[in-house]
């Protein structure tokens, strides 16, 4: 299965693991949410699916104006093999959630957080 390669544009968030809530979409447990692991070029490997879910999100751009996630990142290429996926924040990431669960809700903010390995 290919998967899209894609990268957030902010050097800020290099390295960083991304929550972005969906706005409609949900789980038993609360709001569905997407985590993306970005690497040190600020790019991540997802899969089709998983980029058009994201398209349906609503992030913050660099002045804090409430965007389509689609305008943010940039769709970088195709990769026919990709690696394999690690769950979880790892070591030393930080974390970065994007508290934005409803496309008209212009005041809600981004948390951003340090994450090491004990706090996984």
């Amino acid at each position: 299965m290919s998967g899209i390669r894609i990268a957030h544009p902010d050097p800020r968030f290099r390295g960083a693991l991304l929550r972005i809530p969906h706005p409609t979409r949900a789980t038993a447990t609360g709001p569905k949410t997407y985590e993306l692991r970005l690497d040190g070029e600020g790019a991540v490997i997802v899969s089709e699916t998983v980029w058009a879910r994201i398209c349906e999100c609503w992030i913050p751009d660099a002045a804090g104006v409430k965007v389509p996630a689609s305008s943010i990142f940039a769709v970088i290429n195709v990769v026919d093999d990709p690696p394999h996926q690690l769950i979880g924040a790892g070591r030393d990431v930080e974390l970065v959630t994007f508290d934005l669960t409803h496309n008209d809700d212009l005041d809600a903010p981004v948390t951003r957080a340090s994450l090491t390995h004990k706090d996984r």
